[in-house]
């Protein structure tokens, strides 16, 4: 019961923005799964979001937690500009290392798409379209304000609940 009351107390803190979140294109929660993430690729995420000396308030900082297994992100953050899944996919794509063991079936798909459009098929193309294939990405509240996306993202995590908390000894 304390852990669950932990968890939804992170995930509800602050209620005022300082001036610099109040800038930023959407502030919110979004979940991203479908893909193994590193630090690196959490780092290109983060580059959107205003810099941690920027703000006093927590929850306009790029925050992030991963349920139990790993297989799924959700992140917090006061956006610089709208966090798109096209912006996503492309932050993405250049920080995950091209693997032709993994990405087989998105080199073919890339290919035949360049033969199509008369074009050179790049390694970039190939990871491109490996995430674009592979990345399931939502928006908790898209057109909402934090507080609609927070409510929305802990009753994600309430409905979900054993793929995020650990059960309780």
């Amino acid at each position: 019961m304390i852990r669950r009351a932990v968890a939804i107390l992170l995930i509800t803190i602050a209620a005022v923005y300082p001036a610099s979140a109040q800038e930023t294109g959407w502030c919110g929660y979004a979940l991203i799964e479908g893909l193994p993430l590193l630090a690196n690729q959490l780092a290109s995420l983060e580059s959107i979001t205003p810099d941690k000396n920027s703000s006093i308030n927590p929850s306009a900082l790029f925050q992030y937690r991963f349920n139990l297994d790993h297989s799924q992100l959700i992140v917090e953050a006061c956006w610089k500009t709208a966090p798109t899944r096209d912006l996503i996919v492309s932050l993405l794509a250049q920080t995950i290392q091209y693997d032709p063991k993994v990405m087989g079936d998105q080199i073919t798909q890339a290919i035949q798409e360049a033969v199509t459009n008369g074009g050179q098929v790049t390694t970039l193309d190939v990871v491109r379209e490996y995430v674009d294939q592979n990345l399931v990405y939502s928006i908790f509240a898209p057109k909402g304000t934090h507080e609609e996306s927070a409510a929305s993202v802990r009753a994600y995590i309430y409905g979900n609940l054993k793929a995020w908390e650990s059960p309780e000894e």
